[in-house]
């Protein structure tokens, strides 16, 4: 009898073991909508700070914020919401930008798009809102080639790391 306990207890660690994938740097994959959105219900958001920008291993965190941008009231620089519960479609925004996004399959890759405020082909990439002047880059689109798929290095409920490779190198880090 002590032997069939002993493979159980086995075969359930292994189990859990393979089941339960992990970003690279942290975080459990099957709580990413949990930790990315604050929930998983219709409306649920949840806003971030931008911690790190860096581009080649080089910190470009103030270049990217901008002097005069303001947050959303909360401190928060981006805020990730689900219009609707299950969707694989996704929304996220910052003072300038709004975005669509999506998560893929093995939740590995964060793909986004932008719906541009401001114009895009201004290096500065400044918006007018109620006549003040707002210049912000857009962080997901830093070489303003549509390249839109970025690797989730870690996603824990206070923290997300994504990465990518173009011309240059980037890493964001936003913290809850």
């Amino acid at each position: 009898m002590k032997v069939i306990y002993k493979y159980i207890s086995i075969a359930v660690v292994l189990f859990f073991l393979t089941a339960c994938h992990k970003y690279p740097e942290g975080g459990f994959v099957f709580q990413r909508i949990k930790h990315l959105f604050g929930d998983n219900k219709d409306m649920a958001h949840k806003g971030w700070k931008l911690k790190l920008y860096e581009v080649n291993g080089i910190d470009s965190t103030e270049m990217i914020k901008g002097r005069n941008l303001s947050s959303d009231g909360e401190g928060n620089f981006i805020v990730f919401s689900i219009a609707w519960a299950h969707s694989r479609t996704y929304f996220a925004g910052t003072y300038v930008y709004h975005y669509t996004m999506s998560i893929d399959k093995k939740a590995k890759l964060f793909s986004i798009g932008s719906e541009l405020n401001a114009n895009d082909n201004d290096t500065s990439q400044c918006f007018i809102r109620n006549n003040i002047l707002t210049c912000q880059r857009n962080i997901f689109n830093p070489e303003r080639n549509r390249a839109t798929e970025w690797s989730i290095r870690k996603l824990t409920k206070t923290k997300l790391i994504i990465t990518k490779s173009l011309v240059n190198t980037y890493k964001i880090v936003l913290t809850h």
